[in-house]
This record gives C-alpha cells, structure tokens and sequence, in this order.
C-alpha cells in the first residue's frame, strides 16, 4: 500500500509541477526549437526533467518523515 500512496503522490506532484515547469522554461527560453533534424514539429520545453525530479524528491521525502525505517538507505 505504502509503494502505491507513493506513486501517487509523485504522479499528482509531477501533474501539477509541470504547468509551472513549462512556463520557467518559456520565461528563462530553455525551449527546443524543430529543424530538419529533430521529430517533434513545434516548440518543445527542455526543463521536462525538473517536474520528474521534484515529484521523485517529494515522494522521496514524505516516505522518509512517515515511514523513516521502511525505506532502504540505498536509495
């Protein structure tokens, strides 16, 4: 249960992240710009990561606070 609460978290942190994610891309002008060479045919945001990697940590976060000792220090 405690895997699945955590995806869910992560899924709704990236949902929600990523509007804003694409606007600092479009403010700061980290955009992909189509040419001959790339496949996607309009303006594409290139700080697509950071939204992944805010719902990662967030998830992250929340598991060590609730749950300190289920969670692998592997990770």
């Amino acid at each position: 249960m405690i895997y699945f609460l955590s995806f869910c978290l992560a899924f709704l942190t990236v949902l929600f992240t990523t509007p804003f994610v694409k606007q600092l891309a479009s403010k700061l002008n980290i955009l992909d710009y189509p040419n001959g060479r790339k496949v996607h045919k309009k303006i594409t945001a290139r700080l697509g990561g950071l939204a992944v990697f805010f719902g990662f940590f967030v998830a992250v976060f929340v598991g060590f606070i609730i749950l300190p000792r289920n969670i692998s220090p592997q990770l």
